[in-house]
């Protein structure tokens, strides 16, 4: 809540008054938007550490332009193109090989009871969940950002999702 005030106190502060707040009631649903995006990726990536290992939250983390890459074009912001296809699928391919290989090849199966580890590997699956969704409001918040930051500063916009 800090770094909001701040951020929009020094957004004032370099554009004035008069452009330090939406204007628009279009542009004051991209803001709700904006702040609801970076709720949920801040609370995703929280709980998901807490149900999986900060290794593999940090492994999901690279997938965030390949998925604004997606939403852009799924929105119409970019136009598809087989070269960025190709780059999708090359960062896919590489983001899953990070996240789903274990790397434990040769080393003994963990401990406990089938009940046990089957419970431990259904946590993992959603803390992984959780992490695909901070990594889809990541994006959302750059394209929603975006447009707002076509007609105000950048700190205004982060200061008002914040």
């Amino acid at each position: 809540a800090c770094a909001g005030v701040s951020l929009c106190l020094i957004g004032r502060l370099l554009v004035g008054p008069d452009l330090a707040l939406p204007t628009s009631a279009r542009d004051l649903k991209l803001v709700l938007l904006a702040g609801l995006c970076v709720w949920a990726n801040q609370l995703s990536y929280i709980i998901g550490l807490k149900l999986a290992d900060p290794v593999s939250g940090a492994a999901w983390q690279p997938s965030q332009p390949v998925l604004t890459a997606i939403f852009a074009i799924i929105a119409g912001y970019e136009r598809p193109s087989s070269r960025r296809a190709l780059g999708i699928l090359i960062a896919t391919a590489g983001a899953m090989f990070m996240v789903l290989h274990d790397g434990s090849s040769g080393v003994a199966p963990p401990f406990g009871d089938a009940a046990t580890i089957l419970s431990a590997q259904s946590t993992s699956l959603q803390g992984h969940a959780l992490f695909f969704l901070n990594c889809c409001a990541a994006s959302c918040y750059v394209l929603t950002s975006k447009q707002l930051l076509l007609r105000y500063h950048p700190a205004c916009v982060t200061g008002w999702a914040y």
